[in-house]
């Protein structure tokens, strides 16, 4: 196009601000006062000649234009676009072939630093780009307002990792002291409290669980942990979880697995047992006759690589097709009566939506009013080859008793308990107790290097928030100063977000557990790492020969009289032989008998005698295949 053309293309735009009176000035009049004074930026650009053919009063304000017509194109860019000339090359580019551009950046504008979303449009006549125009919008108080609400939002989800820490704490103390209980002598009202105060603890445990993972959903926190898996077992073993609570509501299940699924994949097996275990859960509430079915198939995705398609459909009352749209939102129940009813925080399924997505997969549901929901999920199906060997059943059923732990393990051993909480410290040291280990206390850092200068420890469970001085300083000055090069640290703390474990490695500590545990998990994670520092320390095995045979012949003992309490039907014999079985076996390293005397101990509480003999008649076995090994 010509520029006399362009020209003439915006004769009657220059004639409706003329002010001469005349047919279309009456209709325009007003359009062109509002168009002068609205806030937004109002710029139009000749194409052809790169001058500027009408800027409203805000624009020369906004640009610092004066003399507006002497000022060339590219000058308008570079102040909507400030040093950037690449871009400003760009949008050029796309403007003369007619298509939009929009951007946000910050400028100056009269000294003052402003944030501007510009719309730059192609005008077109006769289907030739002959014009720009670029709109600017003054956008600096919805940024701040932004930048308070991100703000706000780090601030609450801070706040909710915060009082995380501080419900997980005394958690432990509840549930550690359930956990003490149930070694005593209880009738069975007595038993049947202490278990209703272990769940309702457990299950508050999950509800903050799950608001800690809300948090960390929010803030992308969340990372994968892939690992092989044998994707058969984790779905039967997490469907047999939940089956006797099936079988108490007279329902039923069933698994149906597709054998064209490779036997171990690639896959972070807890997040997919924890979606699989809340929808197992969720199926189960919702449904009061028939059952549950669990599909497992290989299928081709559109992309035409392999996918695991798992779906969970009950029989139970449906979902609105209105709700369905909604139902994986937070907080969100079908309805009001369904968190009177039901229960629950309306949070699950939002957390395994995320964590699906989060593996590349997808979440989705079907349901009906009345006859059933089924939920199903996709996922990117990897086979793991070389881990089949590793997972496969001739080696998952050998027992090593005699391994490194033996070498760590045999003497008493003494662990330095460092937490300001007194009652966790009264807690884990009584269950340490019952596992034969010494334990001394300190109540921050500053007396754990103290104690650790006068005494020796071959393990520290440092506590890593505290007064006075923190468990990361404590443990830093440990490793650097070499104070106890060859003492185990192991941090516990009620923090859980990602990253939080690093953070106590990289202090120095040799493992990191959560608050709140079991007593089994901390024994087993302090046989674990001290394991690992009896690789690299020689072995007095005339010291294991003469101490062996000794545990030996008094676990023989302590199981002949077993024996005699289960034939007596003596439940009190029969658990301060277990208890002792236990403490003794605990310290020696042999963690499986340890529970399963603990296992015994506990069915007493139950008066569970078929329970008894049965873990009774293993601990007989393994006891045998280990003597045999020492013999």
């Amino acid at each position: 196009m010509k520029p006399n053309q362009a020209k003439n293309s915006f004769r009657k735009l220059k004639y409706i601000y003329s002010g001469k009176p005349g047919k279309t000035y009456e209709r325009h009049k007003y359009q062109a006062f509002v168009l002068e004074n609205i806030e937004e930026s109002v710029i139009v650009i000749d194409i052809v000649t790169g001058k500027i053919n009408y800027l409203n009063e805000r624009a020369k304000v906004i640009c610092n234009l004066n003399g507006a017509k002497q000022h060339h194109i590219n000058h308008v860019l570079s102040k909507v676009s400030p040093d950037n000339q690449a871009l400003v090359e760009e949008i050029n580019q796309q403007i003369v072939n007619g298509r939009n551009w929009q951007g946000e950046f910050d400028i100056l504008v009269e000294g003052k630093p402003c944030t501007f979303m510009h719309r730059i449009h192609p005008l077109k006549e006769n289907n030739h780009t002959i014009a720009m125009t670029i709109i600017s919008t003054d956008i600096t108080a919805l940024v701040e307002e932004r930048q308070k609400a991100e703000a706000a939002n780090l601030a609450k989800n801070q706040f909710i990792a915060n009082m995380s820490h501080e419900l997980r704490t005394p958690m432990i103390g509840i549930l550690g002291s359930v956990d003490l209980l149930e070694h005593n002598n209880l009738n069975s009202g007595q038993a049947e409290n202490l278990q209703i105060i272990r769940e309702c603890g457990e299950h508050l445990l999950q509800l903050i669980n799950d608001i800690l993972d809300l948090s960390k959903i929010e803030i992308g926190l969340f990372e994968l942990s892939p690992q092989s898996c044998k994707i058969s077992d984790l779905i039967f073993k997490t469907v047999n979880i939940i089956n006797p609570l099936l079988r108490e509501n007279g329902l039923k299940v069933s698994v149906n697995f597709d054998p064209a699924i490779p036997e171990v994949i690639l896959i972070d097996q807890v997040k997919l047992r924890q979606v699989i275990m809340n929808l197992l859960y969720n199926a189960l509430k919702f449904t009061f006759c028939g059952g549950i079915t669990v599909d497992c198939k290989r299928e081709k995705g559109p992309d035409e690589k392999d996918q695991l398609l798992i779906k969970i459909s009950d029989t139970g009352i449906g979902i609105a097709q209105d709700q369905l749209e909604i139902i994986f939102n937070p907080f969100i129940q079908v309805d009001n009566s369904a968190s009177r009813n039901y229960g629950g925080t309306g949070l699950g399924l939002y957390i395994c939506k995320h964590y699906i997505e989060l593996m590349g997969g997808y979440l989705g549901v079907e349901s009906q009013e009345g006859k059933g929901t089924t939920f199903f999920m996709y996922l990117p199906l990897v086979e793991c080859i070389a881990a089949k060997t590793i997972n496969s059943p001739d080696n998952s059923d050998k027992v090593c008793w005699l391994n490194d732990s033996i070498s760590s393990n045999l003497n008493i051993i003494n662990v330095l308990l460092v937490d300001d909480n007194d009652l966790n410290r009264r807690t884990i040291a009584q269950l340490l107790h019952n596992y034969g280990f010494q334990v001394t206390i300190a109540s921050n850092g500053m007396e754990c290097l103290n104690a650790l200068q006068n005494n020796h420890f071959e393990v520290v469970l440092l506590d890593m928030q505290m007064p006075v001085m923190d468990g990361y300083e404590a443990a830093t000055i440990i490793r650097d100063s070499r104070i106890a090069p060859e003492t185990v640290v192991i941090a516990m703390t009620a923090q859980a977000l990602n990253g939080d474990r690093e953070k106590c490695l990289q202090a120095g500590c040799n493992a990191y557990i959560a608050k709140p545990f079991r007593s089994e998990e901390l024994v087993q994670l302090i046989n674990q790492c001290l394991n690992k520092i009896s690789d690299n320390k020689t072995v007095n095995h005339d010291f294991i020969n003469n101490l062996i045979p000794e545990f030996i012949s008094l676990l023989g003992e302590l199981l002949n009289e077993l024996e005699r309490a289960i034939i007596n039907n003596d439940l009190n014999k029969i658990k301060n032989v277990c208890h002792d079985i236990k403490g003794m076996a605990g310290m020696y390293g042999f963690m499986q008998i340890s529970r399963q005397a603990a296992l015994i101990e506990k069915a007493c509480n139950e008066s569970g005698y078929s329970r008894i003999r049965q873990i009774t008649r293993q601990l007989l076995a393994d006891y045998k295949r280990l003597s045999s090994q020492v013999g």
